[in-house]
């Protein structure tokens, strides 16, 4: 991070596309920060990304889901409502925050989300020519709702 001027920039460089790992910086060690900075009290925090669109919400919904004890769909909810929108959250973000959630909440394998995500998916992977069959079966059969690499491949093997 740097410090100018009594502003903490935090900055990762996180690329918004399928694949990307946001897990460890973004969500770990995102949300940590981003309760270290609130916690002081001293200056308003904003979480911002290039578009505004899938990493800073998926940065917000996972401190949601830690820090105020939320389930996903619950953290979800809230985000779209302050929005005004529905969250465009990526593909592989969406399945990091399963990832989060099933470790927030000692989960077992095999759990589904809190909020189906396969809304993103068809959107993001019907438009390259995948069925909308396909794609469901290789999110919650395949991937376990939160192994991008295995659902991908499933798709495009």
């Amino acid at each position: 991070f740097q410090c100018s001027r009594g502003i903490r920039y935090i900055n990762y460089r996180l690329a918004d596309q399928p694949g990307e790992n946001i897990l460890t910086k973004g969500i770990r060690e995102g949300t940590q920060l981003l309760s270290e900075c609130l916690a002081t009290g001293e200056a308003p925090v904003l979480v911002h990304c290039n578009a505004g669109l899938s990493r800073s919400v998926t940065v917000l919904v996972a401190w949601l889901m830690a820090m105020q004890q939320m389930q996903l769909s619950r953290a979800v909810e809230l985000c779209t409502e302050c929005r005004g929108r529905r969250l465009q959250i990526n593909p592989s973000f969406w399945m990091a925050l399963a990832v989060w959630e099933r470790e927030l909440h000692n989960l077992p394998s095999g759990t589904p989300p809190s909020y189906d995500f396969t809304h993103a998916w068809v959107e993001h992977f019907e438009a390259m020519g995948c069925t909308r069959v396909a794609i469901e079966r290789a999110v919650k059969d395949v991937g376990d709702w939160v192994d991008f690499d295995r659902a991908f491949d499933a798709l495009f093997e």
